[in-house]
C-alpha cells in the first residue's frame, strides 16, 4: 500500500511527470537493456566454463557437494581442484592480504571496485604498488564504478593513470 500511495500522489502533485515518470519505470527499460547485454555476454561465457567430470565424482560424497551444485546451476561456474580461500573476518586484514598478494603478482593484476576515492589512504598505497607492479611489466586493469566514485574519482585520473600503465574502464557510465 504505501508504494502505490506514494505513486497516488506522485501523480496527483505532478500529473504529466508522474504518470511518464510512472510508465518508464514500470516499462524497465534501462533494466531490460542491461538484462539483455548480460544475457549475451553470460552465453558467450559459459561455453567456456567446461565442468571437469572427474572433479565431480572426487567432491561427490564431500561436504562441498551441495555449494558445488549450486555455484554449477545458478552461477554457471565448475568445480575446480587445488584452489583455496582464505576467510578474512574484518576489512584491515583484506588490505593487508591484498597488498601482499598485489606485490606478488608477476603476471596481470584486476581490480573492480564500486568505489575509488583517489585521496584515501588505502588508495594511495594501493596505487604505489600499482604503478611499481606496471613499470615492471605486469598488467595492470582497474574496473570501476563512475556512477559510486563519481564524487571520489575525477575522469582526469583515468589518464594520469594510463600514463602510468594502468588501463581503466567504467562501468555505469554517468
Amino acid at each position: 500500500p504505501a508504494f502505490k500511495y506514494a505513486w497516488i500522489v506522485l501523480i496527483t502533485v505532478l500529473p504529466v511527470f508522474g504518470w511518464l515518470l510512472y510508465i518508464y519505470t514500470q516499462l524497465n527499460v534501462v533494466t531490460n537493456k542491461i538484462s539483455k547485454k548480460t544475457e549475451s555476454i553470460e552465453a558467450e561465457t559459459v561455453q567456456h566454463l567446461v565442468q571437469n567430470t572427474d572433479v565431480l565424482k572426487e567432491i561427490e560424497e564431500t561436504e562441498i557437494w551441495g555449494i558445488s551444485g549450486y555455484l554449477r546451476n545458478v552461477a554457471k561456474c565448475p568445480t575446480y581442484k587445488n584452489t583455496s580461500v582464505k576467510y578474512l573476518p574484518v576489512g584491515e586484514d583484506k588490505f593487508e592480504k591484498m597488498k601482499e598478494e598485489l606485490k606478488r603478482a608477476e603476471h596481470f593484476i584486476f581490480l573492480e571496485y564500486f568505489i575509488v576515492d583517489v585521496k584515501s589512504s588505502m588508495w594511495l598505497e594501493i596505487l604505489d604498488i600499482l604503478k611499481f607492479k606496471a613499470q615492471q611489466g605486469v598488467e595492470v586493469r582497474l574496473l570501476y564504478d563512475a556512477m559510486g566514485s563519481l564524487k571520489v574519482f575525477p575522469s582526469e585520473c583515468v589518464k594520469q593513470l594510463e600514463d602510468e600503465g594502468i588501463k581503466c574502464k567504467t562501468f555505469k557510465r554517468v
